[in-house]
């Protein structure tokens, strides 16, 4: 096995420490899978009961300048690693000051490690100075890859895209200390509801005029003529989602799909993507 990644690209790499510090506030343990064309992040909801499920898409060819991977044999030709994203955040935390570089390579120190190699600029002179850390990883074995499956879009019935993430953001904070779940209520002609039942009260807020990215043609269909799909989900899945987001890209997409689950969706930059799928809950 063999992998090795450059970014010469400051924008992406800020993008990249964003997604790792991210998942390090979702979960202690992720898996990296490397493929020829794309490199996925994944949390399982198996690594937490109230993490939800979650993962990165990074385009290699869009983002990595150099980029060399072989993988475990001709017949599968990928690489699966399990690590903790902290670790891996800390080591590339100088990014966020600008790099002339930042390399990713797979190696073997005593055990295998995900070597970070960059160079960075002095904060006490304009000179450069490199700086290298070995981040522990575990190399998953093919016969084990069944067990952490490619995790699929939902084929939602509509797909709405907001222009913003921090209004919905708070209120979802909140909402989750007046109700355990919050119902997304979403419509074809652009209109999407949020609300939480109590005892007491309702609480809903409505966002208007969305650009409708899809629309299923056998979704459910009001009188008007107006499609329409709900589903109720955790809060404190989707509190944690949005709580633990460290893009500062505003837009954001969510579809509601038949299989009962709520799809985020976040296009971080050209050809990085993140996502997050919440299951319906019934009580």
């Amino acid at each position: 096995m063999k992998f090795r990644a450059v970014i010469h690209d400051q924008h992406v790499m800020r993008e990249l420490l964003n997604v790792i510090l991210t998942l390090s506030k979702l979960t202690k343990k992720c898996i990296m899978k490397i493929s020829s064309q794309k490199i996925y992040f994944i949390v399982n909801e198996d690594t937490g009961n109230t993490s939800p499920l979650v993962w990165a898409e990074i385009c290699t060819e869009q983002n990595f300048t150099e980029y060399l991977m072989e993988g475990v044999n001709d017949q599968h030709q990928d690489i699966m690693l399990s690590f903790n994203p902290t670790n891996l955040a800390r080591a590339i935390m100088a990014l966020r000051t600008g790099a002339k570089y930042c390399k990713i390579k797979l190696t073997n120190v005593q055990y295998p490690c995900l070597t970070i190699d960059m160079e960075v600029q002095s904060s006490i002179s304009d000179r450069y100075r490199q700086i290298v850390h070995d981040v522990p990883v575990d190399v998953i074995p093919r016969v084990d890859w069944v067990a952490f499956p490619l995790p699929e879009i939902p084929n939602s019935d509509i797909f709405l895209t907001l222009a913003s993430n921090r209004t919905i953001r708070s209120h979802i904070d909140k909402l989750k200390n007046h109700s355990p779940s919050i119902t997304f209520y979403a419509k074809s002609n652009g209109e999407m509801s949020v609300a939480a039942e109590t005892e007491l009260m309702t609480i809903t807020t409505r966002y208007k005029n969305l650009d409708v990215n899809k629309i299923k043609a056998n979704a459910k269909r009001r009188e008007s003529g107006t499609l329409e799909a709900s589903c109720t989900v955790s809060s404190k899945k989707m509190a944690i989602f949005f709580s633990s987001l460290q893009f500062q890209t505003p837009e954001w997409s969510c579809g509601i799909s038949p299989d009962n689950v709520v799809h985020l969706q976040i296009d971080v930059s050209h050809g990085l993507t993140f996502h997050s799928v919440i299951p319906a809950v019934y009580f």
